[in-house]
């Protein structure tokens, strides 16, 4: 392990020269790619100094119970030794795991943002709500992990659920902890449109799609329809009467692509190019 973090910590000189070189700013695609990699050694160079720390301490604990009179001194120690030995060995694990990181799948090519569309089944506006419930609970978790959320698309219903939502997330792990969540969910339960009380099963899909960065995908705009009209539904008079709603046809493929959510043409054109 050692002779692994001399080298990362080689590694990580070499790439803050090359980030330092004015000249790397003209290109993008590999100034993200050194960027990625510094973020992941560094975090490898971070726990090797906690571990030392750690070390120390764990020294001048054992030097206190060896060498020292006084003993309240002594108990302290003793108390303080297995909690740190323990935190030791865990630090141990956690960098090894890094360094596996660092030796495996390339950061580079690991999607960093995703988008997650979620669309309302079998089961009319209860399979809305379900669709709703199901974006609020990936809502929370992103908040808890610190993903950065942004909404690019919805068709509410009237009873607060949704047709369709569809949702970019951003951040650390995003694409290893969600790839799996993709596919069709069930719920049974007596829904609030049920009025006999009787169990509705109703389902909900969801897809999670790798969002590619910007060099990894090229778009002719001269393929592109793009057309601006009046949003509908909620979101008061300013969106409703102004064209802010957009509509993007990609004419090789006949895919067509719609965002209303935001209040003006520029962001709904965006999120609409980033679906």
């Amino acid at each position: 392990m050692r002779d692994d973090l001399k080298s990362i910590e080689s590694e990580y000189q070499t790439l803050l020269n090359q980030l330092s070189n004015p000249e790397l700013i003209s290109n993008w695609k590999k100034w993200e790619e050194l960027s990625r990699r510094k973020k992941i050694l560094e975090s490898v160079i971070q726990k090797e100094k906690e571990l030392q720390n750690v070390k120390k301490e764990i020294e001048e604990n054992k030097k206190i119970i060896a060498e020292e009179k006084d003993p309240d001194l002594i108990s302290l120690a003793k108390e303080e030794l297995p909690t740190l030995i323990a935190k030791e060995n865990l630090l141990k694990k956690e960098i090894e795991n890094l360094l596996r990181k660092t030796k495996g799948e390339k950061s580079t090519t690991i999607p960093q943002s995703i988008i997650v569309e979620i669309r309302a089944g079998t089961g009319g506006e209860e399979a809305a709500l379900f669709a709703a419930d199901l974006f609020r609970m990936y809502s929370k978790y992103a908040a808890s992990c610190g993903w950065k959320q942004k909404i690019l698309e919805s068709r509410p219903t009237e009873l607060g659920g949704f047709k369709e939502i569809i949702f970019e997330l951003e951040g650390e792990d995003v694409w290893k902890k969600m790839r799996y969540e993709g596919g069709v969910h069930r719920v049974q339960r007596i829904p609030i449109t049920e009025k006999s009380g009787r169990i509705h099963t109703s389902t909900a899909t969801v897809a999670i799609l790798p969002k590619p960065r910007k060099a990894q995908i090229k778009i002719n705009p001269a393929d592109l329809k793009i057309d601006f009209y009046r949003a509908s539904g909620p979101g008061g008079q300013y969106v409703n009467k102004r064209e802010t709603a957009v509509r993007i046809t990609h004419l090789p493929t006949g895919i067509v692509v719609t965002s209303q959510t935001q209040r003006n043409q520029l962001e709904n054109k965006e999120n609409a190019l980033a679906i």
